[in-house]
């Protein structure tokens, strides 16, 4: 069992934010080989105390609040959180057997290095979402780098110091797009209530 920690900075269901943190999130939930051991929120698609307080109603609504939920640093200039005491205790307490996946700002990692400098050097596996490969171009905008640029001091010392890393970029998010109309045919009959439910938190 591959036990996790995810830091996010989940919107889903919050109009006009991004939703891949929190699909993510239930694509976790439902893997019988994963647990999620808690998830840290941080700020990038919204600020921290939106994260948070949406992340928490996502786990209620989903029937899963058994899983705490720590408030993440603020801004890169807030270097203290619950969340960045969390990811050291559980590290500490599962030596050689975390995973932690990362798809916002890196504060509460770095946060946590600044506590504890060979922190990042327990965690087994490090998997980020940032960066880009080439131009990353949605719905005709060009955009900027998702998450990396956030904090780019958090962002260099993970990098650095983290082991077993792998790095994800928004580019790969680009073979996912569909038509409206076959997101909600495909969902809305979906045998699984969670078809139901992206349907409705993800329409805006």
């Amino acid at each position: 069992m591959k036990k996790i920690i995810f830091d996010c900075d989940n919107t889903m269901g919050v109009a006009g934010c991004d939703v891949d943190d929190g699909l993510a999130l239930i694509y976790l939930l439902g893997k019988s080989s994963a647990e999620v051991l808690g998830i840290t929120t941080t700020y990038g698609n919204s600020d921290v105390e939106t994260v948070y307080a949406n992340t928490v109603r996502m786990l209620s609504d989903l029937g899963r609040s058994d899983i705490p939920v720590l408030k993440g640093c603020a801004s890169k200039e807030q270097l203290e959180s619950e969340a960045a005491e969390y990811i050291l205790k559980t590290v500490r307490a599962n030596k050689g057997n975390i995973s932690l996946l990362a798809t916002g700002s890196l504060t509460n990692l770095y946060a946590a290095y600044l506590l504890d400098h060979t922190i990042l050097e327990q965690i087994t596996e490090v998997v980020l979402m940032g960066g880009i490969q080439q131009e990353l171009i949605i719905n005709g905008i060009l955009l900027n780098e998702l998450n990396f640029s956030c904090d780019p001091a958090a962002t260099a010392c993970v990098l650095k110091n983290a082991r077993n890393l792998s790095i994800i970029t928004g580019n790969h998010c680009l073979d996912a797009f569909f038509a409206k109309q076959e997101f909600n045919e495909r969902l809305s009959s979906c045998d699984q209530p969670i078809g139901k439910y992206i349907v409705q938190t993800c329409s805006y």
